[in-house]
């Protein structure tokens, strides 16, 4: 079955259909475009070595003092905007060789980072991390999984904004869902829904950006150029894995 859940809030029923054997077998994507997933696939295309999610501010700064080798870095916002004594905020555009290479990241984010513990505090082995950048490779592996293994759940969760639906992360599960659809899967509603929603705003990404309520916040604060990064498809064969506390790059 291929769902989609259109916040974190929706994970507790989830698994209670499924059961806890189910949550580990299934395959869970977390979908944040604006910005956490798209940040995180930036960061390991310039190199980065390990991402560290983290909930809250005073959490992430506990797990830099972990740091023996004194290379990890903090990244992320708040309401969009960079935290005060953080070395990075969460725009993509920040994340460059020269900046992270080599290094740790302890990333924390209004939603994102929350949504990919949620889902490994739920039960999941493992969670994928998703967004326009990397959707196709995303989709082959899934589909690769589904033909080998039987995977019985696709689980894509769209983190939303304080636990509410955002536009863009059902867009881009739409896309996603539209590269499995024929792959053996049963698609339910919201499955379906996000298809449609792609299929609706597929020859202008960026126009739907700057239309949605983040996106117009990212505006309001000077941030408007990300959407134009967040907005761009495919150019990334990285699918992040997140297990056991870490996100690392995988191919």
């Amino acid at each position: 079955m291929l769902r989609a859940l259109f916040s974190r809030t929706e994970l507790s029923s989830v698994v209670k259909e499924i059961g806890k054997r189910g949550a580990r077998s299934s395959v869970w994507i977390v979908i944040d475009v604006l910005r956490a997933t798209t940040s995180i696939v930036a960061a390991f295309e310039a190199g980065c070595a390990a991402i560290r999610p983290s909930i809250g501010i005073a959490e992430a700064r506990r797990l830099r003092k972990g740091s023996r080798s004194g290379r990890r870095i903090l990244a992320g916002e708040r309401d969009g905007k960079p935290i005060r004594g953080f070395d990075l905020g969460n725009s993509p555009r920040e994340l460059t060789p020269e900046r992270v290479a080599g290094r740790d990241i302890v990333l924390t984010t209004g939603n994102g980072t929350r949504t990919i513990r949620a889902i490994s505090d739920a039960g999941a082995r493992e969670v994928w991390v998703a967004s326009f950048s990397n959707a196709a490779a995303v989709s082959l592996r899934a589909a690769d999984l589904i033909k080998k293994r039987g995977c019985g759940f696709v689980n894509l969760v769209c983190s939303g904004r304080d636990a509410r639906f955002c536009l863009e992360d059902a867009v881009c599960a739409g896309l996603i869902i539209g590269e499995l659809r024929g792959k053996g899967m049963e698609l339910t509603d919201s499955a379906l829904a996000c298809w449609n929603l792609y299929d609706r705003h597929r020859v202008d990404l960026l126009g739907m950006l700057r239309e949605s309520s983040w996106g117009k916040r990212l505006q309001e604060i000077g941030l408007g150029a990300d959407l134009d990064f967040c907005a761009r498809t495919g150019w990334s064969r990285i699918v992040p894995v997140y297990a056991r506390g870490v996100i690392r790059p995988g191919k």
